[in-house]
């Protein structure tokens, strides 16, 4: 059996970018296991409580921002010669130039088909689309057109989860009530009901309209 360290003997002592403070209540899971936690103060000055055996072997090494350092240098270095084979940023711009320009592929009716353009500057460069658009925020977020009736370039484009580009799809509906404008899934939002529940009542049975249902929800009806 492994002796137990004494973390009072450790106190003030670096590990990569973290320095220990001191030993705070441990963590126990659910299983019933007792992890030891201390308290550390990152190089960049921001004090965290993280379990110590991640910081002894060293599989974390500061309070994050040492995974943020790593990220801005990637970018410079994809900056001056982008690296970026086989990234996702990069198959999602191959993917972009696929639909728009190849006639052959088998999106190009939904895309290039009708008339949904790239930007000349994103055409010639890799670089400059990357440059424009960052890297992906998380995996969760893909590449997405402010206007789907407009074209890819810096103006009309953003990285965006699927929850946000449900909303911007073109088989998403606009419904303009009282002069405001929402589309489905918002107007589903506020009357609290699902967006396949309001398209079904108001395009498949048609026995309710949008101004009776946002009445019932003020009311407390629905």
């Amino acid at each position: 059996m492994a002796n137990r360290i004494d973390i009072e003997l450790l106190i003030y002592q670096k590990f990569n970018k973290l320095t220990l403070i001191k030993e705070v209540k441990p963590h126990i899971t659910a299983g019933g296991h007792l992890h030891r936690k201390c308290e550390f103060k990152c190089d960049c000055g921001k004090i965290v409580q993280i379990q110590f055996s991640a910081v002894k072997n060293g599989s974390t090494k500061s309070c994050g921002c040492h995974s943020k350092d790593l990220a801005s240098k990637r970018m410079k270095a994809f900056n001056r010669k982008h690296g970026m084979f086989n990234t996702p940023e990069y198959n999602i711009y191959l993917s972009m130039k696929k639909r728009c320009l190849n006639q052959n592929h088998k999106s190009f009716m939904h895309y290039g088909g009708r008339g949904i353009n790239i930007c000349q500057s994103w055409i010639d460069s890799f670089d400059n689309f990357i440059n424009d658009m960052g890297l992906r925020p998380s995996n969760n977020h893909s590449l997405d057109r402010l206007d789907n009736n407009k074209g890819y370039s810096k103006e009309n484009c953003r990285w965006s989860t699927r929850t946000e580009q449900a909303r911007n799809v073109r088989t998403n509906r606009i419904i303009e009530f009282n002069n405001e404008k929402k589309c489905l899934s918002e107007w589903a939002e506020i009357i609290g009901v699902s967006w396949q529940n309001l398209f079904y009542k108001l395009f498949i049975s048609k026995n309710y309209d949008l101004g009776e249902l946002l009445k019932n929800k003020k009311y407390g009806s629905i």
